[in-house]
């Protein structure tokens, strides 16, 4: 193949594919169509976005519900534990009251058996004297330096 046979191709004369109004239609529909792209991003990114706002407020209103639930509950459990208290409270008054009148009935009681004691001690020598008396055997029970006078002892300190 010879050099010269490529050479002498002609070259075509370049013609305009479009007319100007041609190319200014198709530049407007490329215009068009690419905000039409755009359009429906930015429909399907808000209806995206509704959607999660929607699970969102869902899930909120699920957790306002469950707290105030949980409020209810401790609200009652605060209330019965107050009630509790109170019961308590009035329960242990009632025993302090319970406590002190017990104490001054044991103390009462105990003034009581004393007294019983001290007079039955004075019986029991009461009949002591009578029973040496009556057996004729009288013995000298006083202590010393006191004087024993019809069955008494006398004390006479010095003066």
């Amino acid at each position: 193949m010879e050099e010269g046979q490529y050479s002498e191709i002609e070259e075509l004369p370049r013609r305009r594919c479009c007319r100007r109004g041609t190319q200014i239609v198709l530049l407007g529909l490329v215009t068009a169509a690419l905000w039409a792209g755009l359009l429906t991003l930015l429909l399907l990114w808000h209806w995206d976005t509704t959607q999660s706002l929607k699970q969102l407020e869902e899930r909120a209103a699920r957790n306002v519900s469950q707290v105030s639930k949980n409020l209810e509950s401790h609200h009652g459990d605060q209330m019965a534990q107050k009630s509790q208290s109170t019961q308590i409270s009035q329960e242990l008054e009632e025993l302090r009251a319970e406590q002190q009148r017990l104490k001054s009935q044991e103390l009462n009681e105990r003034n009581e058996a004393s007294d019983l004691l001290e007079r039955l001690r004075e019986e029991v020598t009461k009949l002591r004297m009578e029973l040496q008396v009556s057996s004729g055997f009288v013995c000298n029970t006083c202590p010393e330096k006191w004087i024993n006078f019809q069955r008494k002892c006398y004390y006479f300190g010095k003066g």
